[in-house]
């Protein structure tokens, strides 16, 4: 179980450091356009964001997949400004959408 503290505490210092202030915006820009109400379909966000940056950490870390941290860093304020471009045509939508699958695996792949 302290293991599991360990890589909470690591984790939470990892998302809210001041110099990984991109992930907030990203969260930001994902769930901007939702209302109180659906309050269940951003957890649902927020959490797949999160196992999807987790999933990405673990394949970084083991080396399994290797990126350039060049293109990392390019790409990461480019899927900012598509998910805020993307969220503002469909703000109206939000609601109204049944089937968010396409949402949640990009969130995930963003992640």
């Amino acid at each position: 179980m302290s293991q599991f503290w360990l890589y909470l505490k690591l984790g939470l210092e990892h998302v809210l450091d001041w110099n990984a202030y991109d992930h907030i915006l990203f969260l930001i820009a994902l769930v901007a356009s939702y209302t109180f109400t659906s309050w269940k379909r951003v957890l649902w966000l927020v959490t797949i964001f999160t196992i999807g940056h987790t999933f990405a950490l673990f394949l970084s870390t083991y080396e399994i997949v290797i990126v350039d941290t060049a293109w990392v860093e390019f790409l990461i304020p480019v899927s900012i400004m598509i998910t805020a471009i993307y969220n503002i045509f469909t703000a109206s939508n939000k609601e109204k959408s049944g089937n968010p699958t396409l949402l949640y695996f990009t969130t995930a792949f963003l992640g």
